[in-house]
């Protein structure tokens, strides 16, 4: 018969140490930082910040696309926006909720032109170079946004500014902050 506590408990308290370890946090240089998984300004703070130039950053849009894009944050405020109310989930994590504002990802790929054959968009972030993926059908539900501002302000630099994917209705793994390209592949 097999001692399910001898095999149970040194795996269930290794995964306590490495869970714990990881909520400790870590900023550039391997420095813990205090503010990981807690509530800022409506937020809670996962990531390791990157200071961004406004004057200077471009989000770049390219891969299968007809007009590779590379916009200012200025361009990306003064095109059309939209508001919604969305839900960030991070399960067995955190539930945030709030009123986030950019410009809906389709809208993007409408003006670089979509070349025939694509059916996925991989973004990335200037922080350690993070990424995740969607496919084409799920941009085009609501939701799906560049996001400049959470709750009527810019984010702060800890949670993302100046630009952040918000992906309505997926968990926050595919949610980036500092984005800094969207890739869009066959």
């Amino acid at each position: 018969m097999i001692n399910l506590t001898r095999c149970l408990i040194p795996s269930f308290l290794s995964f306590v140490l490495l869970l714990l370890a990881g909520c400790a946090g870590r900023q550039a240089g391997g420095r813990p930082t205090s503010l990981y998984l807690q509530l800022v300004d409506g937020l809670h703070v996962t990531g390791t910040p990157v200071d961004v130039d406004s004057e200077s950053f471009r989000l770049r849009v390219g891969g299968a696309v007809e007009r590779p894009l590379s916009l200012s944050l200025a361009q990306l405020r003064e095109m059309p926006a939209v508001r919604a109310d969305i839900t960030l989930v991070c399960p067995g994590f955190f539930t945030d909720r709030g009123v986030w504002t950019g410009v809906p990802v389709r809208d993007l790929l409408a003006l670089a032109g979509v070349r025939p054959g694509a059916d996925r968009v991989v973004f990335t972030s200037l922080s350690q170079g993070y990424t995740s993926a969607l496919s084409l059908a799920d941009l085009e539900r609501d939701g799906v946004l560049v996001a400049y501002e959470f709750d009527g302000k810019p984010f702060p630099v800890v949670h993302g500014y100046p630009l952040r994917l918000t992906a309505k209705d997926h968990e926050g793994n595919v949610w980036v902050k500092w984005l800094g390209a969207i890739q869009v592949s066959e």
